[in-house]
């Protein structure tokens, strides 16, 4: 249901971009606008391989948005009607601060992976599916993930409408 949601508001997204953005006229506004979009996204790229995060840490998007992960841990809880029986079923909360222009989904932001390999989320009480306005913010958003297997966890941080790779890797030292 959640990857239903998230094909949804992917779509949606995808159909009022195309239907708000407005032609220019002139090839050399658009060639300098690339040649600027390719250069800050070079920067932001290497920026955020280099660097990871830890739970606790405040991430700062390139709109100026803040998320942080305030608790990863196991839970013991399993949905009655959900079909997937993992091993382990990791409970990940988190507060997230508007500072971008936008309206924010939140949702669909955030990964796991365990030792390379992607987990898939898992519906575990009170997951998180929420606008927040610019400006605003949510304190104590909730995700899920069915974990199968062992090995290093990482869970990797993807802002929802990001047009330049811009992604954050956060460390989970779980046991």
């Amino acid at each position: 249901m959640k990857k239903l949601l998230s094909l949804g508001l992917i779509s949606l997204s995808a159909l009022v971009l195309v239907a708000c953005s407005g032609g220019e006229t002139t090839d050399e506004s658009s060639s300098k606008s690339e040649e600027k979009t390719e250069v800050s996204a070079t920067k932001k790229e290497t920026t955020n391989e280099e660097k990871t995060y830890k739970v606790g840490d405040v991430i700062t998007f390139n709109d100026g948005s803040e998320l942080k992960i305030t608790d990863a841990a196991f839970t013991d809880y399993r949905n009655e009607f959900e079909d997937a029986q993992p091993e382990k079923v990791l409970e990940i909360k988190y507060n997230f601060a508007n500072n971008g222009e936008d309206d924010y989904v939140l949702g669909s932001d955030i990964e796991l992976y365990v030792d390379g390999k992607k987990m898939e989320t898992y519906p575990v009480e009170n997951v998180t599916f929420e606008t927040v306005s610019s400006g605003r913010s949510f304190e104590n958003a909730v995700a899920g993930f069915g974990v199968n297997g062992s090995g290093a966890m990482e869970l990797e941080i993807k802002p929802l409408f990001s047009f330049d790779n811009e992604k954050y890797i956060i460390k989970l030292d779980l046991q």
